[in-house]
């Protein structure tokens, strides 16, 4: 809770349909926003673009895929993504 006391600041990491990017602050937001590197950006396109790709509204996800696998992945992008943006932002990993 004390880092949540030193910021207001929410950058939430989510994917949502046709979102390009899974940043979401005060509406989707872009890795250039946050000054992140281009390999953490990278990584979050795959992620998102994986999302896109195999998850539907309706179905859910695409038989085979592995969400359990995706899901950490998120959990890992949230916890670096913080890392580059310091304590100024709480980075938190949304639905």
């Amino acid at each position: 809770m004390e880092q949540e006391a030193a910021s207001n600041r929410v950058l939430m990491i989510f994917c949502d349909y046709g979102a390009e990017w899974p940043l979401w602050e005060h509406g989707l937001q872009y890795p250039s926003d946050y000054g992140l590197s281009e390999s953490l950006s990278n990584r979050l396109a795959k992620w998102n673009d994986e999302f896109q790709q195999h998850m539907h509204w309706d179905r859910g996800w695409a038989p085979g895929f592995d969400a359990d696998a995706w899901t950490e992945t998120g959990k890992k992008l949230a916890h670096d993504v913080q890392q580059e943006v310091g304590d100024h932002i709480i980075v938190r990993r949304g639905v």
